[in-house]
């Protein structure tokens, strides 16, 4: 059974992240604790602890953690971090655009690392959380699921089961000169990693997308240039991956309508999804547009 510890509010130090489903407060000076927002569940919590320790002892470059889960007065769950003194890739990505080219490698070269690791005992399939995410899905009709089914059914994995991060993002990457750690763990699963790719890389060529004016359009071809220049990176100019990639990639856009997104992302990803089952192929990576 995970340990459990009780934390005072007085015990926190300062915010330094806020996200929909968590935030993250310094505690100490060598310390920080991922505190969970209420509407998760400690189920959840519990899975990214066993993952995140067993990735860590595994030798994947990430934050160690406390093996308990922490307890506020508020009743809220959360985990403890060690502190690494690094910056967010998407602070870099907002702060140095020109060196977007070197960021991109060093993006794609550390989700090779992650893939690089077999299977991890006790984290669930891909496949099935896939299936799973379509079937249950309320913003696309029965008969697109059908088919996102068939196509599901129809993906081959690229290798046996590896390691996948699940949400792999500039976000959840830390950097500080030359050195990366992975951070949140917590969708972490064991299957095909060119399909933890296809995750990628729709969410490097649409989360950024705005509705409309310069500033908007600005954005979203800066992502998608981003995005190209991981997958270039990443599948290294191998057919085999590359056509592995497309099978996956309108299955991982059906999924990213499952994580509460802005209304132009969804509209742009229920757009290209349609596109591409009514062709019945689906085109190059040149940037998941």
């Amino acid at each position: 059974m995970t340990a459990r510890r009780r934390l005072r509010a007085t015990e926190l130090g300062a915010c330094i992240s806020a996200r929909k489903h968590s935030e993250v407060f310094r505690v100490g000076a060598d310390r920080v604790l991922k505190l969970f927002r209420g509407h998760v569940r400690v189920d959840l919590v519990e899975r990214e602890l066993r993952t995140a320790m067993r990735v860590h002892a595994a030798g994947i470059p990430t934050p160690a953690v406390d093996a308990a889960i922490f307890e506020t007065d508020g009743g809220r769950h959360g985990l403890m971090f060690e502190y690494i003194e690094a910056t967010p890739l998407s602070k870099l990505f907002e702060r140095h655009p020109l060196h977007i080219a070197r960021y991109a490698r060093l993006f794609a070269d550390l989700h090779r690392r992650v893939h690089e690791f077999e299977a991890v005992d006790g984290l669930p399939m891909q496949r099935i959380e896939l299936r799973d995410r379509i079937l249950q899905s309320g913003r696309m009709s029965l008969g697109i699921r059908q088919q996102l089914l068939a196509r599901l059914d129809a993906c081959s994995e690229s290798q046996a089961p590896r390691l996948c991060h699940g949400n792999f993002h500039p976000s959840n990457v830390l950097v500080h000169g030359d050195r990366a750690w992975v951070l949140s763990l917590g969708n972490a699963c064991n299957g095909d990693p060119i399909a933890d790719v296809a995750r990628t890389s729709t969410i490097l060529a649409y989360a950024d997308i705005k509705s409309s004016g310069l500033a908007g359009w600005l954005s979203t071809h800066y992502s998608r240039w981003r995005n190209r220049l991981y997958l270039a990176r990443y599948l290294d100019g191998e057919r085999k991956l590359q056509l592995q990639f497309d099978t996956w990639l309108v299955i991982q856009m059906a999924r990213r309508l499952e994580d509460g997104i802005a209304k132009a992302e969804s509209e742009a990803l229920e757009k290209n999804i349609l596109r591409r089952l009514s062709a019945g192929s689906q085109s190059s990576p040149s940037g998941a547009a």
